[in-house]
């Protein structure tokens, strides 16, 4: 019982000690930049981010954020985000438009949405809380969705995300210690994207039970008659 009791302690504080690692990792990395490379830093990170692969944009974005864990600081991470994410998205977006895709690749991004619940512009807004869909630009084109439309709410969307996301830094910069601060906001980032993740899965499994029961009434109906 005591042995369990002391490896299973051992194991948490092993646990706690990689996280702080990471974070310490992080933040030195980041201040390293200074204002200037950390602002460049969190555009690139948003605008590759958008148009090419994900890059967890959460994590960098807080920890930026938390090199300076001020209001000011806090608007111009937000404003720079927001830059990164909407060019990014415009990039693909043109891109697509101009060179064109594939046929076959089209017809799919166009099923899978009508798959979905939502089927236009405001599946981008549900997107920022359960992301089922990658690369909104090229869904963008394909679906053939309004370019204006798309991006009021893929800025709306990040601005509130965003919002809440540094407000929550903030607030525990100034109710606790700075270096436990850090380690309890890399927990909540990673919770965050975890949790995303899961309610993406649950999403799509929901999306494929309503199908299902569509075609089932469907085929009842068609029976009937």
């Amino acid at each position: 019982m005591v042995a369990t009791t002391i490896d299973t302690l051992s194991l948490h504080e092993g646990n706690y000690w990689e996280i702080k690692m990471i974070e310490e990792a992080l933040y030195g990395f980041f201040k390293g930049l200074g204002p200037v490379g950390g602002l460049v830093a969190i555009f690139l990170i948003f605008y590759i981010d958008a148009m090419i692969f994900p890059l967890l944009p959460e994590l960098f974005a807080v920890f930026i954020f938390t090199v300076h864990p001020t209001l000011e600081w806090g608007l111009i991470v937000i404003v720079i985000a927001e830059i990164g994410t909407v060019l990014g998205n415009s990039t693909l977006y043109f891109a697509v438009k101009k060179i064109g895709m594939p046929k076959f690749l089209e017809r799919v991004m166009n099923k899978y949405v009508n798959f979905l619940f939502l089927k236009d512009e405001r599946l981008i807004l549900s997107n920022r809380i359960a992301p089922v869909v990658p690369f909104i630009g090229a869904f963008m084109a394909a679906c053939n969705w309004s370019y204006k439309k798309s991006m009021l709410y893929i800025a709306t969307g990040g601005l509130i995300k965003y919002s809440i996301l540094l407000t929550l830094v903030g607030i525990f910069h100034l109710t606790i210690e700075a270096t436990m601060a850090r380690t309890v906001t890399l927990i909540m980032v990673v919770t965050v994207i975890v949790l995303s993740v899961v309610m993406a899965f649950l999403r799509i499994r929901k999306e494929k039970k309503r199908l299902a029961e569509m075609e089932t009434e469907k085929k009842e109906t068609e029976d009937g008659c």
